[in-house]
Formats: C-alpha cells, sequence, structure tokens
C-alpha cells in the first residue's frame, strides 16, 4: 500500500472540510481508482469529486493515467464565466 497525497480546493474543500486528503491505494492504481476511494471515504462528496479535473505535475491527467510514486495529485473544481 502507498499513500497518496491529494490536495483540493474550492467547494469540493469546504465540504471535505480540508484541502488536503491522504488515500490508502495498492501499487498500479489509475486515477480513477483514486477517485473510487475518495468517493468511499466522503460519499457525500462523490458528485463533486466526479466533476473534479486530475492535476499531476501541473498536467491535467485522464482517468486512466497511473500514479505515479512520489507526486500530489490535485483535483481542481472547474470554473464557469468568461
Amino acid at each position: 500500500m502507498k499513500t497518496i497525497s491529494v490536495r483540493v480546493n474550492g467547494a469540493l474543500a469546504q465540504q471535505i472540510g480540508s484541502s488536503h486528503v491522504q488515500v490508502a491505494l495498492a501499487e498500479g492504481h489509475t486515477v480513477a481508482d483514486l477517485l473510487d476511494a475518495l468517493c468511499r471515504q466522503h460519499p457525500s462528496s462523490s458528485d463533486l469529486i466526479r466533476r473534479a479535473i486530475p492535476v499531476i505535475q501541473g498536467n491535467h491527467v485522464s482517468p486512466d493515467a497511473a500514479l505515479p510514486a512520489g507526486h500530489q495529485i490535485s483535483l481542481l473544481m472547474p470554473v464557469a464565466g468568461g
């Protein structure tokens, strides 16, 4: 098992009650697995978690992307407007 550090912001951070969350996952998991685990840990926030944009090292990543060891993942909430 490895612990993944997840940074959240905006409405998601307010709903979870923290801007940082730790998630334990076995090696070889994907961003989608991480999102599933977060939804299980914070079921009342699952809608927001599913809408968040996953970012690793400043790059948007797809749900099927592997979770690299030692990197923090950020979940950014989409913003509308112009």
